[in-house]
């Protein structure tokens, strides 16, 4: 009796381990299946080229329906080419068709990018296209010029201006401080929903 109860509980044992080893398995098998998905993938100002660009992948939130399947996602990369490294939120989406997920696409959330306007000179900075983008950092002073219009706006602090637009590709920043100054640009994609 005591050698039956013995072998119950290491069967038992074993079948956990093996559960908590599949569940660890089809959770790495999850993130792993959704990065080669985005290989040839691209997003405003990223292209997926290599799985070995991705240095961090979490999984925020994961709703499904009847029909698909998203994922809200935070992506640590690293340019392999300037060995730059990126954030940036994504949303993943799956359609199921015969019982199958299929990759539909991948959407930019948001991309932020710290931009230096130096004092006394203007910095170029080209804008994602299909994006919108907001600057950040607004207490601190700096001139804003729409290259193509020639307009230019006096932001950031408390006598900044609370509306500019720029039409061009890209905008020239400059600092109104005594000193170099680094804005956040960040970017959200602009997307067209089909229904």
């Amino acid at each position: 009796m005591k050698k039956m109860r013995a072998a119950f509980t290491l069967i038992h044992i074993s079948i956990s381990i093996l559960l908590f080893v599949n569940g660890c398995k089809n959770n790495f098998s999850e993130i792993e299946k959704i990065k080669s998905d985005l290989i040839g993938e691209s997003v405003p100002g990223w292209n997926f080229d290599y799985l070995s660009e991705f240095k961090d992948f979490k999984i925020l939130k994961k709703t499904e329906g009847v029909e698909w399947l998203e994922y809200d996602a935070d992506l640590k990369l690293i340019d392999e080419t300037d060995n730059k490294k990126i954030n940036i939120s994504v949303k993943i989406v799956y359609e199921k068709k015969y019982g199958v997920m299929l990759f539909r696409k991948v959407e930019l959330k948001n991309r932020t990018y710290i931009n230096k306007a130096p004092q006394g000179k203007w910095n170029t900075i080209y804008v994602l296209n299909d994006c919108t983008y907001k600057i950040m950092n607004s207490d601190q002073k700096f001139w804003l010029r729409d290259p193509c219009t020639g307009n230019q706006f006096k932001l950031g602090g408390k006598d900044g201006e609370s509306t500019w637009g720029a039409k061009c590709d890209s905008v020239m920043i400059m600092s109104r401080e005594n000193k170099d100054i680094l804005l956040s640009f960040v970017y959200t994609q602009n997307v067209i929903r089909l229904n």
